[in-house]
């Protein structure tokens, strides 16, 4: 039997793992497994039973697996989304611009009733993402759409927002320090060489890092100050899917789309000059104060080799941290990727993490190249083929699933495409106390050349809600 202190801090850990763990990141990463465990049980059950009938997708999956009730903590599988759910639409209806449908199928995916919401007058993604952001609290982002469509998540303020007050406590305290990071902002300089505005996940967070980092905007450094247009990222993800499927002419573009696609791809063809400029120029102006540099490691290499070339070497304090993460983008990653950029920004900590975007919480990968899980994560490795949750214990291997216990206006559980290898046993030389993934970590459609799930839930459950979410009836 559970008592009430354990359901309080179940709650409590779900709710705000900050406040939780006192501010503290040695604490995140010293709770026992064992006790960590029991309150990640309580927290899910909790989660459940708020969202089950909140969320229509949600009730519709639970309904078909026939699942009311939560006893273990494997017993959430079968309702566990599986990664192209929140790209499932049909691609027509970006192409033919039916937003009011869209939003239909939105709305089956979040706490949040969007039945009011008004999409007659969109014609485009970002028409859309302003009139949801204008009409509703949500935070709707998007993912780069690199498959060749695009992932719609609806977040909340409150969810992006713990997000970075929880990364300010991983990212600025050292392991087994009792330092504890205050709750105003950190005012030190933000490199984000990248687009300040625009509906991409990573984009709609920065508003957060402002908050929370740079603590004015003065601070926020990006390479672009515009936009970043979704519909520009859409069909250039569109573009490059079917030149690779040699099909090009499937691709239909409106003039005005064509001249705003052909001005983003003078931009990418500007970007060596852009980037020379940002690094003489913006980077220079703030040289020896602290900051977080963060982005994929491909761009903070190449800003590195800028630096260096020019003579800027150790260029900020070195209590700065770069954040950086990524594939491999098509470029051959050198093994002492980190020691450019260590050498250009001077930074003691060079800090790589695994997260994605369908989850408020960063994996930080420690001295002895593991990924240590956020403690308000609960990850599964599941069999490839069956889905099937493998044994907790020991060192395994398999697809990877999370449930995010912070999520709020979404379903927290979700089945990657991703091929991991986890050690239950967290006996890590570090001294943290959680499970962690091997550093080598591989796509399935890279192993296979396809990442369809077919395994989640049991597939005849699955469809039937799949098939539910892509019906357009008035009305949850």
């Amino acid at each position: 039997m559970t008592s009430s202190v354990d359901l309080r801090r179940a709650r409590q850990l779900a709710d705000d793992p900050g406040v939780f763990f006192e501010g503290n990141y040695t604490k995140m990463q010293s709770i026992a497994w064992e006790d960590l465990s029991k309150l990640h049980l309580e927290a899910l059950k909790i989660r459940f039973e708020e969202k089950r009938d909140a969320i229509p997708m949600l009730e519709k999956l639970s309904n078909q697996a026939k699942v009311d009730t939560l006893s273990t903590i494997d017993d959430v599988v079968p309702v566990l989304f599986d990664h192209t759910t929140y790209k499932s639409y049909p691609n027509a209806l970006l192409d033919s611009g039916r937003f009011d449908q869209l939003t239909r199928w939105l709305d089956k995916l979040t706490t949040h009733d969007l039945s009011d919401v008004d999409a007659s007058h969109c014609d485009n993604i970002d028409s859309w993402m302003d009139a949801l952001d204008k009409q509703t609290d949500l935070k709707v982002g998007h993912s780069s759409g690199s498959t060749g469509t695009m992932s719609f998540l609806p977040r909340g303020a409150e969810e992006l927002d713990k997000y970075i007050r929880n990364m300010k406590i991983e990212l600025f305290q050292e392991f087994g320090s009792d330092e504890v990071v205050q709750d105003e902002p950190l005012n030190l300089h933000v490199i984000y060489p990248f687009f300040r505005h625009g509906a991409s996940s990573h984009i709609r967070a920065l508003e957060f890092w402002v908050k929370h980092f740079a603590g004015d905007e003065e601070r926020l450094h990006v390479l672009y100050p515009r936009r970043m247009s979704s519909d520009v990222m859409y069909l250039s993800a569109r573009i490059q899917a079917a030149a690779a499927r040699g099909n090009l002419d499937s691709v239909k573009l409106s003039d005005e789309m064509r001249e705003r696609m052909n001005e983003f791809h003078k931009l990418q063809k500007e970007l060596p000059q852009l980037l020379e400029k940002y690094v003489e120029n913006e980077l220079k102006s703030f040289a020896g104060e602290r900051v977080l540099a963060t982005g994929p490691w491909t761009i903070n290499w190449d800003m590195a080799k800028i630096g260096l070339e020019r003579g800027m070497r150790n260029m900020y304090s070195p209590d700065s941290v770069v954040l950086t993460g990524g594939g491999t983008k098509g470029r051959e990653v050198p093994e002492d990727w980190r020691e450019p950029i260590r050498e250009f920004i001077g930074s003691r900590r060079i800090q790589a993490m695994y997260g994605m975007t369908e989850c408020m919480g960063s994996h930080l990968l420690c001295e002895h190249e593991k990924y240590h899980i956020a403690p308000w994560i609960i990850p599964y490795v599941l069999d490839p083929d069956t889905c099937t949750p493998l044994p907790r214990t020991g060192r395994v291997t398999g697809r990877a699933a999370f449930f995010d216990l912070t999520a709020e206006v979404l379903w927290g559980g979700f089945i990657t495409g991703d091929e991991v290898t986890i050690n239950w046993a967290a006996n890590c030389p570090c001294g943290r106390t959680s499970p962690y993934f091997d550093y080598k970590i591989q796509r399935y459609k890279d192993i296979k050349g396809d990442d369809k799930i077919t395994c989640a839930a049991s597939a005849e459950a699955h469809e039937e809600a799949l098939s539910f979410l892509n019906s357009f009836g008035t009305g949850r």
